[in-house]
C-alpha cells in the first residue's frame, strides 16, 4: 500500500466511480484507514470540472477525473490490489488537494 496507488472502488457506485486514489502519506501506512479520493468517469460528472481541481488521468485504459472535493477515508483492508500508481502525476494530484485545502 503506497501513496498514489489506485485501487478498484470497493463501494456500490463502481460504474460512476471505478477507482479510488490513495493520497495518504506512506509514513502513516500502519493506520487502519487510508485517505482516498474518488476517480470518476467523465460522463458521470454532471458539472464542469476545472483542470486544477479535477485533473484527468488514464487508469487501466480508462479516462478518469479526480473528484478532489470528495476526499474520504476508507478501511485499508478494503484496498486489496492496486491497479495503477499515479506517482508520475504527483504534481497534479497535490495541486488539486492544495486547491481544496487552501483555495489556491
Amino acid at each position: 500500500m503506497a501513496q498514489f496507488d489506485v485501487y478498484p472502488n470497493p463501494g456500490r457506485n463502481r460504474e460512476q466511480i471505478p477507482f479510488v486514489l490513495d493520497i495518504q502519506s506512506d509514513l502513516l501506512r500502519d493506520l487502519a484507514t487510508r485517505v482516498v479520493v474518488p476517480l470518476g468517469v467523465p460522463e458521470s460528472v454532471e458539472r464542469r470540472y476545472l483542470t486544477t481541481l479535477n485533473p484527468v488521468f488514464k487508469v487501466a485504459r480508462r479516462q478518469v477525473v479526480m473528484l478532489s472535493t470528495e476526499i474520504a477515508h476508507m478501511p485499508a483492508r478494503l484496498l486489496i490490489r492496486p491497479v495503477a500508481n499515479l506517482e508520475a502525476q504527483r504534481f497534479e494530484v497535490l495541486r488539486a488537494i492544495d486547491a481544496v485545502l487552501s483555495g489556491v
